[in-house]
């Protein structure tokens, strides 16, 4: 099977000698181990970087924007987008009944709470979609969600926590990926996605997380934690898409040496998660969202975030 389209294989094997034959490389590009777009260097990461925070600092700013009437399309125009190219469309939806229309584009209706909203942007290396209930505290919810922290947020996020701490070089995608699933599927969460996955300047190029594989996580590889933990419940779900860079220690001198304003902020994001949310993280993680990992079970009181205790 080939990755072209079948005219562009065509005249291929029209041109070859005979006896020759075409093959399928995308791994040497797409390979979640080994392929070029993989790695990312210590100029993509800074750059990436860059728009990363831009993005996560947007995202920010609109929930913290959110009001109670606000139509969604009013929520998403408080979010900064500076005019790079998304690398997938913009989300902002919540007057709406999820999850039979989640992820839309801003239209209407307007928030209230106790319904579920995803909110994010996608820019060129710099993914970050949080997903949460509207409200300001349990009883401004109905009072079959109240529970919101305890059955969904609160697990989601302690998986959140042992994601990030197994993730470390040389750990295969069978511990990865069990990192969270182990954590979630007893509870009755369905997890979507790849468990974790690459990323680069587009929306993910590959995973090497998946139950049985022995593909490592190395040196330079860009991911995020990108396991949508859904329930059947009214609850829906909770979700908090983050980069995070896998650097060895010849990367981090070199982008500490180099870049010292982005190394400065990766060090912040560190001591917020360790410091603050209580993680156990690798030397070799660097956070690229202003607010990693934050899971925020309230948009309308976006000042509190859920610690590992």
């Amino acid at each position: 099977m080939l990755d072209a389209p079948d005219f562009v294989a065509r005249s291929v094997r029209a041109a070859i000698q005979p006896g020759g034959r075409v093959t399928n490389e995308t791994a040497l590009f797409m390979d979640a181990e080994n392929g070029l777009r993989s790695i990312v260097e210590a100029e993509q990461i800074v750059d990436f970087e860059w728009v990363a925070t831009y993005n996560s600092q947007s995202v920010l700013q609109g929930i913290r924007a959110l009001k109670p009437g606000m139509t969604e399309m009013e929520g998403f125009s408080a979010m900064a987008t500076c005019g790079l190219p998304f690398s997938c469309y913009p989300t902002c939806a919540g007057g709406r009944a999820l999850p039979e229309e989640s992820f839309g584009e801003p239209v209407g209706p307007a928030l209230s709470s106790g319904r579920c909203r995803d909110h994010d942007l996608r820019l060129p290396g710099g993914e970050h979609l949080p997903l949460r209930l509207d409200g300001a505290r349990p009883r401004d919810l109905p009072t079959a969600l109240r529970d919101y922290v305890e059955t969904t947020a609160a697990p989601y996020a302690a998986a959140l926590a042992a994601w990030y701490g197994t993730l470390r070089i040389g750990v295969t995608g069978h511990e990865l990926y069990h990192a969270a699933w182990d954590r979630l599927t007893p509870l009755g969460f369905k997890l979507g996605l790849k468990r974790g996955s690459s990323n680069a300047a587009d929306e993910w190029t590959d995973s090497l997380s998946d139950t049985g594989s022995r593909k490592k996580v190395r040196s330079g590889m860009y991911w995020q934690a990108d396991f949508f933990a859904a329930v059947s419940t009214p609850h829906f779900g909770a979700f908090a898409e983050d980069g995070v860079v896998v650097a060895d220690a010849e990367l981090r001198q070199r982008i500490q040496r180099d870049w010292p304003t982005a190394w400065k902020r990766f060090q912040a994001r560190r001591r917020f998660l360790i410091e603050q949310l209580g993680f156990s993280i690798g030397d070799e993680l660097l956070p690229m969202s202003n607010f990693p990992v934050a899971v925020i079970p309230y948009f309308l009181a976006s000042d509190h975030c859920l610690a590992n205790s």
